[in-house]
């Protein structure tokens, strides 16, 4: 394995200054959402085969895949939307590698090889099948992040992946979100496309532009 300790930066919303010029941006952005809404997602796929670079965490750290008794733990953090949508994942096909820290959930990461999976139309771009699996939906808790959980993640993820036979793994990334997009990239990914989205009133249109 190659030792990967840049520093990449944080680049998260949650390190923005909040000003009356935001303030109004964001509701004005919230109302024409109501009408008029464009998305743009990067498709980005890894070779499993090929050498990973790996940012070691200096946390203690115990990994394992959750469960349905988790859901307690999970309820101290999340929303109850977020519940009801685990509580379903759990019951299909659908995994969850989970970090822990002093026996609380300080990280986790969904992830998936059925072929049947396609939660929404965009999804369809994906293309899951018996040497491809998708990884998505993932989330650390603040006072963890930029420490290098979410690169560990991805390598174990990867070798469970491999264990089963599987080649490729996906994601599909906002383009503003670039912690996410960086991190990916510093393990391996590479941008296969951009899917792009347009919802006029009820009218939705989707469309995949290779990179």
């Amino acid at each position: 394995m190659i030792n990967q300790s840049q520093n990449i930066g944080d680049y998260s919303y949650s390190r923005r200054k909040i000003t009356p010029i935001r303030i109004v941006r964001y509701i004005y952005r919230r109302f024409v959402h109501l009408f008029y809404k464009t998305t743009s997602d990067y498709l980005m796929e890894k070779n499993l085969e090929e050498e990973e670079l790996e940012k070691e965490s200096s946390l203690q750290l115990e990994w394992r895949l959750a469960g349905d008794d988790d859901l307690p733990d999970f309820r101290n953090f999340l929303p109850r939307f977020y519940i009801t949508c685990f509580q379903k994942r759990f019951g299909e096909n659908e995994h969850c590698l989970v970090a822990t820290h002093k026996g609380e959930i300080v990280y986790f990461c969904w992830f998936t090889w059925d072929e049947n999976y396609q939660p929404s139309e965009k999804d369809f771009w994906i293309g899951i099948g018996p040497e491809k699996a998708y990884i998505y939906d993932a989330y650390t808790r603040l006072s963890f992040r930029n420490q290098g959980i979410h690169q560990e993640a991805y390598r174990r993820i990867h070798k469970r992946l491999l264990d089963r036979g599987i080649k490729y793994s996906v994601i599909m990334m906002d383009k503003r979100n670039l912690n996410a997009i960086l991190t990916a990239v510093q393990v391996g990914f590479k941008l296969k496309g951009t899917i792009f989205s347009r919802r006029i009133l009820w009218n939705k249109k989707f469309w995949f532009v290779p990179s």
